[in-house]
């Protein structure tokens, strides 16, 4: 029978969640720091276009305006498309790395259990 080394697999244990919680913390910060400068995106959009609106002295000014505010509206739904796209893109990286850490753990196991 085969000796245990309970100690040495505590560590590795440890070691896979310690990947995985970087990973995590990795993914979170890329987030974070694409709903911030969403968030500075989107905010400079609506003070923009509230000045604009502010300048609006008669019909002529009003019409651009609504034009202008219409391509602003084209470019937001681009936005979002974009934006979500990136977020999916994390995601989906996040769910790769997660997968190898799992994966290369497993196989670790596997070849010390086989040895």
């Amino acid at each position: 029978m085969a000796k245990i080394d309970v100690t040495k697999q505590a560590e590795q244990a440890l070691g896979v969640y310690k990947q995985l919680n970087q990973l995590s913390l990795t993914n979170v910060e890329r987030l974070v720091d694409v709903n911030l400068d969403n968030l500075r995106k989107y905010a400079d959009i609506v003070i923009s276009s509230w000045k604009d609106a502010l300048e609006i002295t008669d019909i002529e000014s009003g019409q651009k305006y609504l034009a202008k505010q219409s391509k602003l509206a084209q470019d937001v739904v681009k936005n979002f498309a974009d934006d979500a796209k990136v977020v999916a893109e994390i995601g989906q990286e996040y769910a790769n790395e997660v997968q190898k850490v799992v994966a290369d753990n497993v196989a670790s196991v596997t070849k010390k259990k086989a040895a």
